[in-house]
């Protein structure tokens, strides 16, 4: 069998026949470890197998590396150790492969849109696994091994129908970066006090109807994304969050703004897109803020624009049609 009979069964469209270029480039790789060298066009770095050689068109590149990538563990290849990240988004997957498994140091894995998925029992192992992006994966709950990742900094669980923030969550001490919009949940745990490490938690366009006293206590959060949900108050303590800069609240039927967001000495920015007559009471405290925070408000809504220049300097009028949930944009 030639390399370039190989190499057309691993670029087909037809997903059959990539799977029997797998397939007999593993037999050939067990009779002859230097396929790999004729073959040149397959890499080995920190974010998996990739193919450098632009001569080879792989239709299917990320289902390619991952079966090439179950291959070289399966045959003990020795070079897998530099691998930390894996992408594995948007490929029909069920679970992880169980090859995978010995892969205990890898740092970042992405599973995104993967609609029909079991978590396997163990995950719990990666015990260096820092980021997990677990984003529109159809989840209505978080599986219970994730509490186990002790060193997860990152977790996306956006754009999934979840109705409940499990407490276990709560329970990862090194968690920096929380992203949540798009959700069925409605209140976050007071627990959530413990993610003393939390620096950014993004709930947008969820259906958040509470936000707990105890947030005052993530001493170290900075970014604060509530807009686009049912919240009709927020707690005083929202004013303890002493290093928070951006805070999202537009199009919530909040009532008004706490006096203690006067309190928010580093704030740099705060989003305030709400329509007409559904604007909340402006506390004059607000004017504490001063000239270096830059408040954005929805351009059709000159009388709330009125209101806020009068108490704040530095007020920017955006469109609301192409807001994004929370985005930098607005």
């Amino acid at each position: 069998m030639s390399i370039d009979r190989l190499v057309d069964l691993l670029g087909n469209r037809d997903l059959n026949y990539v799977r029997q270029g797998i397939s007999l480039l593993e037999v050939m790789y067990q009779e002859d470890p230097s396929i790999l060298d004729l073959f040149g066009a397959m890499k080995i770095n920190q974010y998996g197998i990739y193919f450098p050689n632009r001569e080879l068109e792989i239709y299917y590149p990320r289902y390619v590396s991952l079966e090439l990538l179950c291959m070289f563990i399966r045959a003990g290849h020795p070079e897998l150790d530099v691998i930390k990240q894996l992408h594995l988004g948007d490929m029909e997957l069920t679970t992880i492969p169980d090859e995978i498994r010995q892969l205990t140091a890898i740092t970042s894995i992405s599973l995104g849109e993967n609609y029909q998925f079991e978590f396997p029992s163990w995950l719990s192992e990666f015990t260096q696994l820092r980021s997990l992006k677990m984003a529109d994966m159809n989840l209505q709950k978080i599986p219970d091994v994730i509490g186990d990742l002790k060193s997860l900094v990152e977790l996306n669980i956006a754009i999934n129908p979840l109705v409940e923030f499990p407490q276990f969550l709560c329970e990862l001490p090194l968690l920096e970066d929380i992203e949540m919009r798009m959700t069925g949940i409605s209140e976050l745990p007071d627990e959530i006090e413990n993610l003393q490490a939390l620096r950014s938690l993004h709930c947008g366009g969820s259906t958040l109807q509470k936000v707990p006293d105890t947030i005052g206590h993530l001493k170290n959060l900075e970014k604060l994304v509530l807009n686009a949900n049912r919240l009709t108050f927020l707690p005083d303590s929202i004013g303890e969050l002493t290093s928070l800069k951006k805070l999202y609240l537009g199009r919530n039927p909040l009532q008004e703004l706490p006096e203690t967001i006067g309190q928010l000495g580093k704030l740099e920015y705060l989003q305030l897109m709400f329509p007409e007559g559904k604007e909340p009471i402006i506390p004059d405290s607000i004017s504490n803020l001063g000239e270096k925070v830059v408040v954005v408000v929805r351009d059709d809504n000159e009388a709330f624009y009125n209101r806020l220049s009068s108490l704040l300097p530095n007020i920017k009028k955006v469109d609301p049609e192409p807001m994004l949930f929370g985005s930098g944009v607005y």
